[in-house]
Order: structure tokens, then sequence, then C-alpha cells
């Protein structure tokens, strides 16, 4: 289980499968409302579709394209985060560094990559 304090920033980290290929990352800080606001305005990210109306955090769920690829971002059971991960689950995505960037510059502050 990953903890954050907060500090009004968001908070990211980039993950990474085993063989140290990135694949996602997980923003904790950040409402979803914000998150989604921020990743659309990124450059190649294009048909963000969100859920507007949930009974819970964990009805909460948006799928985008970013550079051709489809992801979905996804709230933590668990923690207050929200995943930005790869629709298709076993999929490994570069680019994703860049959005990871954008959204960091925007939002928050750096974080350490996890292996």
């Amino acid at each position: 289980m990953i903890r954050f304090s907060f500090e009004g920033k968001m908070k990211g980290k980039l993950l990474n499968r085993d063989d140290g290929r990135p694949y996602g990352f997980l923003a904790c800080g950040v409402s979803f409302r914000r998150l989604c606001k921020s990743i659309s305005q990124c450059p190649g990210v294009a048909l963000m579709s969100k859920r507007l109306f949930f009974w819970s955090g964990e009805d909460v769920h948006a799928t985008f394209t970013f550079n051709g690829h489809e992801f979905k971002i996804d709230p933590d059971s668990w923690d207050d985060a929200l995943w930005v991960i790869p629709k298709q689950d076993d999929a490994t995505h570069p680019e994703i560094q860049n959005l990871f960037s954008f959204v960091e510059k925007q939002l928050g502050t750096p974080v350490s990559t996890s292996r």
C-alpha cells in the first residue's frame, strides 16, 4: 500500500513493469476532475470520456487516447489515489513518461519512479 502526505499538490509515481518498462502512473492528492482536465490539455491526448455521475469513489473512471494508445483512469480501492494505466492490462507504452511529466509539471512535485 502506498501512502502520501499532501500539501495541496499532486504526488505521483511512475509505474514500471518487472523488466523496467513504464506502463502507467499513480496520482494522489488530486481530484478526479482536476487530473482529467490536466490530462486533456496534454498534446497528443484525444477522445477523453469520463463518467460524470457516480454514487461512490469506486464508480469514477475515464478513458482517453494518448498518441494512439488507449488508457484509463481508475480509482484505487484502498487509497485515495487514481491509476492512469493502459486499457489493456498487459500493454506497455513508453510514451506514458511524457504524459506523467506533463501532468507532474502542472499539478505536482517530482517523486521517484518505482521498479
